[in-house]
């Protein structure tokens, strides 16, 4: 049984009048246009005054393209219908890579490999709102000809610069590299960074104060190591950190700030034999760990940090008892488990993907995941909870279209909105196009939470017995809304045995309120 709450409801009338976004989850907004063909990959990041930007890779004449498209609060494109083009310069694979950023000033960042000079090269453009150029065709990062550019990602500083990074490939030789662009393209600290003995697998986040992290595998040994740069480019520690001597190398590290001028690590650690894990460990600003061991997760997590430090960690687990299932835990700053949530799916799932999590403004959490129930038959849905970790809703549609939904990003730029967008190859017609959605978190005070007679019902469930502080016929709904049982609500509680672990409502005298069974 999928749960729901009476907020349901309230949640698709917002979203039905907001123009181009859909409210109902049976037809989403197509972003890369009617007739496209070929488009895969997209990324998203905010824009200027509540917009989102949208990239995505168009495949066309045995070639990729880059396009983007700009979607006000409302859903509305701001440019040409199908996105206006970043780069038309030959790219014959979809393997180099791209990567995208945003600033406070509405421009979008892109830095993107193509071979329009014979060799894969990595440039870095800058558009404003309207699509336009500032940097022209890009900023080529490297100097080498003999230089093959891959895997490009880049994050703005704190005060606007960019931090480029790529894989660099000399005949066998495999290295990252690391650059930074000033406000006007130019290149700063005249050279690069250089990370030898890697295998092009690493991630970048922000340190604060024009400083950032790199977090790479270095692939021979097969480590997970991390280094903070300062804004000068220089090393902060005299080593980088190894986090794990065991890493996995064979997929990307995760890496996020944490809050706290530290970075959030994520990434594939061996068991031994041919068991894995994926690791979770902080590093502070000065090199240490926050943990005296790393966490084992399960594979397949996404991890999020509040401003304060909070630290989320939303994973997939698959057991003969629960099946493949969804859930979070939370840790304080101080590394302190808070809460284990619970089991978010309703058991009939046989592949789940997470497309990403994020921590609102106010502290609270969603993570948004793609759910199949059966093969090629795959809902987007999304779970999120309160700011004090229970459960406000879970497996809330965001698509039921027809089509396997394969990659795609969340983007949240503040306050209740978050935009997805993701690319389906798996429609009926077979072209593969780019679609968006956006999920509207509703405030907290429209879950069925009403006061009435100047005593706000509240309601906690322990051992069998529903704790309450207001007295009257008591009528438990589930989160369909179903007439579950009525009964007495005396001296502060209500008989209410047998319930299952779920999110419920409980109705005394005309109020409303959500309880959770855990």
């Amino acid at each position: 049984m999928k749960k729901r709450v009476f907020v349901v409801s309230m949640l698709c009338a917002l979203a039905a009048g907001a123009m181009a976004w859909s409210g109902t989850p049976v037809e989403n907004l197509l972003v890369s246009g009617p007739e496209a063909v070929g488009q895969d990959l997209p990324l998203a990041v905010p824009g200027p005054d509540g917009s989102t930007y949208v990239c995505w890779l168009s495949w066309e004449d045995e070639s990729a393209s880059l396009k983007m498209q700009l979607l006000d609060k409302n859903g509305e494109p701001e440019l040409d219908e199908g996105g206006v083009y970043v780069s038309q310069y030959l790219t014959p694979t979809w393997s180099s890579g791209y990567d995208i950023a945003s600033d406070a000033d509405g421009n979008l960042f892109v830095a993107y490999s193509d071979k329009r000079n014979g060799v894969w090269q990595t440039y870095v453009y800058k558009l404003n709102s309207n699509g336009e150029k500032q940097w022209g065709d890009g900023v080529a990062v490297a100097d080498l000809a003999n230089e093959s550019c891959l895997n490009p990602r880049l994050m703005l500083t704190d005060v606007g610069n960019v931090v480029v990074a790529y894989q660099s490939l000399v005949g066998v030789r495999n290295t990252i590299k690391v650059a930074k662009l000033l406000s006007d393209g130019s290149k700063a600290w005249g050279g690069v960074i250089e990370l030898t003995g890697t295998n092009g697998l690493y991630s970048l986040a922000d340190a604060g104060g024009d400083s950032f992290y790199v977090a790479y595998l270095l692939g021979d040994a097969g480590k997970m190591a991390v280094m903070r740069y300062t804004a000068n480019g220089e090393a902060a520690w005299e080593d980088a950190v190894i986090v794990d001597e065991t890493a996995v190398v064979s997929a990307e590290p995760m890496a996020c700030p944490n809050g706290k001028g530290g970075v959030l690590l994520g990434w594939r650690h061996s068991l031994g034999g041919s068991r894995t894990s994926d690791a979770v460990q902080v590093i502070d600003r000065d090199g240490k760990p926050l943990w005296d061991e790393i966490l084992n997760y399960p594979i397949r997590l996404s991890l999020a940090a509040s401003r304060q430090g909070d630290i989320y960690v939303s994973y997939i687990y698959d057991s003969a008892s629960t099946g493949i299932n969804l859930t979070v835990s939370k840790y304080g700053a101080n590394g302190k488990l808070l809460w284990d949530g619970p089991l978010l799916l309703d058991g009939q799932s046989y592949q789940v993907s997470i497309y990403g999590s994020r921590v609102t403004d106010n502290g609270e959490f969603a993570v948004v995941y793609r759910n199949a129930s059966n093969y090629n038959e795959a809902t987007i849905e999304y779970s999120y909870f309160d700011a004090a970790g229970e459960i406000v809703d879970t497996q809330v549609e965001v698509s039921v279209m027809d089509g396997d939904k394969g990659r795609g990003a969340l983007s949240y730029g503040g306050g209740r909105q978050m935009v997805l967008v993701w690319g389906d190859n798996g429609m009926a017609n077979g072209k593969g196009s780019v679609y968006a959605q956006n999920i509207l978190l509703p405030e907290s005070a429209s879950v069925g939470v009403m006061e009435c007679g100047g005593t706000q019902l509240q309601a906690v469930y322990t051992g069998s017995s529903l704790k309450v502080n207001v007295s009257g016929k008591a009528d438990i709904y589930d989160c369909a809304g179903r007439l579950l049982f009525s009964a007495m609500a005396t001296d502060g509680s209500v008989d209410a045995p047998g319930l299952m672990p779920g999110l419920y409502v409980i109705k005394i005298n005309g109020q409303s309120a959500k309880f959770t069974v855990l």
